[in-house]
């Protein structure tokens, strides 16, 4: 044999080593023979919250193994006597203090002692579980704001319609006599069409946006906003007292501040078993001091025990069962009151219940980012492109604007860029934000390379941007936006201003 070539036998393994390796493994591992353990390791002893192997050896398997799981154990207990390997299953084990715990289990047949017996092996999967759980939670969440903008797009365009429609037949109506009951009736459904108009307007506080405007919001108005969707929450379980001060007024973003206090009122209504209402309140109040405007809402439920109210703000930390909370809502809420340069604490005691209070910088006056409008009406008649996909909305709204302007409608922003291009001219221009085939984003981009004058003058009308372009292109772009449904005085308002300032 050559000296540049060396044989390497295996190392000798000896019993002791195999022992030292199944002893320090961090999986539960168990021997068993006729459904009785014959050896554990410490990590078994870990899993099951057991103090000694004493405790265990020679006791009935199944006793840590839920009652669902028995017959489903047994029959892969017997496939692997007879030889066969079974795959590694999910399975529901019992501590000794009735808890259960996940596991993903295997097992395999094995000699021992001389003698036919099973080993199993036990992985602690509940945290996987429960980040899976999570996860899915977070994409249901992220599902649910996308289908909440797109749904409130799609109402928001017929409530146009209606609305409009509405408006102009109590507009013929009146000085009429004798149709009291149909102006009722009228009256009615306008009002019901608003009621439309604000749910879906609440229903941004789910929709997924980048936009972070902020403006100076009234604490009563965003949370009474709130409160509208989550009543059923509350009232089976206790009843609501508010003592809001209508002066108080905080600088912030109303999409995302709404977040913050519709996470925290579900959270007081889950701490509160349903069915006592009658023993139990929510109070939310507000308050003002130099400083800040203060929000609490207090509840009378179990309270947070004083080892996990320092993790509350911890990102996936949840009390909750698996599939019933993320562990992201206080983490969101900490993020998003710290970016609005406020604060966020909570005070409980268990069987007492739990205060959370938030803090934020108040705004002196109120600050409207809206164009103001004239409210004097122009006499001048004039001649208006309307561009919508939706034919009823074109023909409400120019049935609304007739009486007063000439009314030119077009369902194909691209027809209407081509009429522009050809040298028509309008002294006002109407476009929906989002329509197929050419959106009135692509119109005003293209205008604007041709006629940036004509583009500036255009009056966009949104039943919601709901894309994360259509949002960043609001975000930049000037010109003045109305939301659906329209309301028919405010849109004449600023027609007339429009008119008015070319004098």
């Amino acid at each position: 044999m050559s000296s540049s070539k060396q044989h390497h036998s295996p190392p000798r393994v000896s019993e002791g080593d195999f022992r030292e390796v199944i002893e320090h493994s961090p999986d539960g591992i168990a021997i068993h023979r006729d459904g009785q353990f014959l050896y554990i390791n410490p990590s078994f002893l870990e899993l099951f919250h057991l103090d000694s192997a004493e405790e265990v050896l020679g006791t009935w398997v199944y006793h840590f193994v839920h009652p669902d799981e028995h017959a489903a154990l047994q029959e892969r207990v017997g496939r692997l006597l007879d030889g066969e390997l079974i795959p590694v299953r999910e399975t529901r084990l019992l501590r000794q203090d009735g808890s259960v715990w996940l596991a993903e289990l295997t097992a395999r047949r094995v000699t021992f002692d001389g003698e036919p017996a099973i080993a199993s092996i036990a992985r602690d999967i509940t945290e996987r579980q429960k980040m899976t759980a999570r996860m899915m939670q977070m994409d249901r969440m992220i599902a649910a704001g996308t289908l909440a903008a797109g749904v409130g797009h799609e109402i928001n365009n017929p409530l146009t319609f209606v609305t409009a429609n509405i408006d102009f037949a109590l507009e013929q109506l009146e000085g009429r006599e004798g149709l009291d009951s149909v102006r009722e009736a009228l009256q009615d459904a306008r009002s019901g069409s608003t009621r439309i108009r604000d749910i879906v307007s609440q229903l941004r506080t789910f929709s997924p946006s980048d936009d972070d405007a902020r403006t100076s919001l009234s604490a009563r108005a965003v949370i009474e906003s709130v409160l509208r969707m989550v009543s059923n929450e509350i009232r089976h379980r206790a009843k609501l007292v508010l003592e809001l001060d209508d002066t108080a007024r905080f600088f912030g973003n109303e999409n995302k501040l709404g977040q913050v206090f519709l996470n925290l009122l579900i959270n007081a209504a889950h701490a509160i078993e349903e069915g006592s209402r009658g023993d139990n309140q929510i109070i939310v109040r507000t308050r003002t001091d130099d400083s800040w405007v203060i929000v609490e809402v207090q509840d009378s439920g179990g309270g947070i025990t004083t080892e996990q109210l320092p993790r509350i703000f911890d990102p996936f930390y949840t009390t909750k069962p698996v599939g019933q909370g993320t562990g992201l809502g206080l983490y969101i809420c900490q993020q998003i009151v710290e970016a609005h340069d406020g604060e966020i604490e909570f005070e409980s005691k268990p069987g007492k219940g739990t205060t959370a209070r938030i803090k934020l910088p108040h705004a002196d006056t109120p600050h409207n980012t809206a164009k103001p409008v004239s409210s004097a009406p122009n006499e001048t008649r004039a001649r208006i492109l309307l561009i919508d996909d939706e034919p009823l909305i074109g023909r409400s709204l120019s049935r609304t604007l007739r009486p007063d302007h000439d009314v030119e409608v077009e369902t194909s922003a691209a027809k209407a860029l081509a009429r522009l291009q050809a040298g028509e001219r309008f002294d006002v221009i109407l476009c929906d934000l989002m329509m197929p085939d050419m959106t009135g984003m692509d119109f005003f981009e293209q205008l604007a390379e041709t006629s940036p004058d004509l583009a500036d003058e255009i009056l966009f009308l949104t039943g919601g941007a709901f894309t994360p372009r259509a949002v960043q292109f609001l975000n930049r772009c000037s010109n003045h936006v109305l939301e659906k449904p329209i309301d028919s005085s405010m849109l004449r308002a600023l027609i007339d201003e429009r008119l008015t300032s070319r004098r």
